[in-house]
């Protein structure tokens, strides 16, 4: 980082010291946090919120907070907790039933009503970020920052959330066919734009009301899609379109890709557990030879 450029959570939050009057057991947690992203040990924007947790929780939570040679216990616990808290305080008017009554609208509007690739499921927030504790960050990340990450099917857009509240992709994106579900995301973005984007280093979320298999997401390094539902058309098509996607990109799927040419995607993990909106739905990761 040359002399010029700023860390943007540093630039944001470096000078919270001013801001507050800290306590012992706050300075203490702050200087172990900072310690944390120095080592890697999780992302910008995880650094971010941890740090947010001086301005919303008081000193006897920060004196819960076991500190060991200035590493955080039960930091996966922590993270869990704090990124749980604001995808629920973003979600607080759009609730699962929500969304599934506007997917049931535009589903009857649609001339093919009966295709079951419109049915509607979301993720489990707590579940999902476990999912994405799967992935090794500098398989997705260079130095921890950059990629896109796609939703194929995003619905309301609780996946693209969760993974902007979590990790660092410059680009979160979501892509729904469903003008009323797409309509909800927007929604959602609004207010995460007035009250959470600022909590943030890497802020950018962005969602289209697009078929997927029109748009060009082949800029994706992280390709994720809800398919339990999926007509074997679709989920083919999709794995077709896949092959444009660049070397070392992953394809997370909630349905396997069968017939999926070998010659160009290494499946590397089969069958793991992601609770779901309706209950447990194996996952499905390739990656991009």
């Amino acid at each position: 980082m040359s002399g010029q450029e700023k860390d943007p959570v540093d630039e944001r939050q470096g000078d919270i010291c001013q801001q507050l009057i800290l306590s012992p057991s706050a300075i203490k947690y702050l200087a172990a946090v900072d310690q944390l992203k120095g080592t890697g040990t999780v992302t910008h924007n995880v650094h971010a919120l941890l740090k947010d947790l001086v301005h919303t929780k008081t000193d006897q939570f920060l004196d819960l907070i076991v500190l060991n040679n200035g590493r955080i216990d039960h930091l996966a616990d922590i993270v869990e907790g704090k990124v749980s808290l604001e995808l629920e305080r973003l979600y607080e008017e759009c609730a699962p039933t929500t969304a599934k009554d506007a997917s049931v609208s535009d589903h009857h509007r649609k001339e093919n009503s009966n295709d079951n690739s419109l049915v509607y499921g979301e993720v489990e927030f707590a579940s999902f970020l476990n999912l994405l504790q799967f992935f090794p960050k500098t398989d997705m990340h260079s130095n921890n920052k950059g990629g896109v990450f796609y939703d194929l099917g995003s619905g309301s857009g609780r996946a693209v959330f969760t993974v902007r509240f979590s990790l660092d992709f410059e680009r979160c994106i979501g892509i729904e066919l469903l003008p009323n579900l797409h309509k909800l995301a927007v929604d959602v973005t609004e207010i995460y734009d007035q009250n959470f984007r600022h909590k943030l280093a890497l802020q950018s979320v962005d969602f289209y009301c697009e078929d997927v298999l029109n748009y060009d997401w082949s800029d994706g390094t992280v390709i994720f899609t809800c398919s339990t539902c999926f007509e074997d058309e679709l989920i083919h098509a999709i794995g077709e379109k896949a092959k444009d996607l660049q070397q070392g990109a992953y394809l997370i799927s909630f349905n396997k890709f069968t017939g999926i040419d070998p010659d160009a995607f290494d499946i590397i993990q089969e069958a793991v557990v992601c609770q779901m909106s309706w209950g447990d739905a194996d996952v499905f990761v390739y990656r991009r030879r």
